[in-house]
């Protein structure tokens, strides 16, 4: 018979290793959504993959048609992550064809009002940081309602949502690129027009709101024809609590029966 204190231990070790599985990974959508992305929130039916690429096709007039998707599993922040991907912004919105990408639940928020705003189905449940790209034509005047909005730095008060945002941009196929340090500092940079050099949009500190191992994915989305392709996630992921438990078990029952 094991002992507890043994059980204790092995349990422990291989709940630490299972928590810190190092993983790369890198998706084309030639044959759809490959099995490191889940759909985070809105319905995969407003998701086009026909031409090898991850369309979202909802209708620019409705914030509910938006749709996400994320990576399967979480990560561990005590380690750096680095996530790249292309994206096409078309012009024709009516309020609703923006591009997001982002670090957090991926899930849509409703279209109630927060905190005195709409959520408009944005990606804003649970502590979320991402990057939203508008379309060139977006609104009358986009300088003047990014200026407003300081959407470069935009935090909502009383909640742990921090939006960052790329407005100027604008419509194009550009490249995007997240960069988390280890130690609570995202980075989001972008390449307009996929040219240059890496161009940072903003950093952010997150270490303070509310992120942990079990709710932080990559994931990315929206409506109105947005396109996604060529996504890399270089990182640490973290099985689900319930994963991590069900191997620690089958790993302490391995060693009992070797023990035998």
């Amino acid at each position: 018979m094991i002992s507890p204190k043994i059980l204790t231990f092995f349990t422990a070790l291989a709940l630490s290793s299972s928590t810190r599985a190092a993983m790369t990974f890198a998706e084309d959508f030639l044959s759809g959504r490959g099995p490191n992305l889940v759909v985070t929130g809105g319905s995969e039916t407003t998701i086009d993959y026909s031409g090898g690429t991850a369309k979202f096709t909802g209708a620019m007039s409705s914030g509910s048609t938006r749709a996400y998707l994320g990576t399967d599993l979480t990560f561990d922040l005590a380690v750096a992550f680095t996530a790249e991907i292309d994206v096409s912004v078309p012009d024709g919105s009516t309020g609703n064809g923006l591009a997001f990408f982002g670090f957090g639940s991926g899930q849509r928020g409703d279209s109630s009002v927060v905190n005195g705003a709409p959520s408009y189905y944005e990606p804003s449940t649970g502590p979320t940081a991402y990057l939203a790209l508008l379309p060139s034509d977006f609104g009358n005047d986009v300088d003047s309602m990014i200026a407003s909005a300081d959407l470069n730095s935009f935090i909502l008060s009383g909640t742990s949502l921090v939006i960052p945002g790329s407005g100027p941009v604008g419509t194009g196929n550009h490249k995007l690129q997240m960069m988390y340090n280890g130690a609570g500092s995202l980075q989001f940079a972008y390449k307009k027009d996929g040219l240059g050099e890496w161009v940072t949009a903003t950093t952010i500190d997150i270490s303070d709101n509310g992120f942990t191992n079990f709710n932080g994915r990559v994931f990315f989305g929206g409506s109105g024809d947005v396109t996604f392709d060529n996504l890399s996630v270089t990182g640490v992921l973290v099985p689900e609590p319930s994963v991590a438990s069900l191997f620690a078990i089958v790993s302490c029952a391995a060693l009992f029966r070797r023990r035998r």
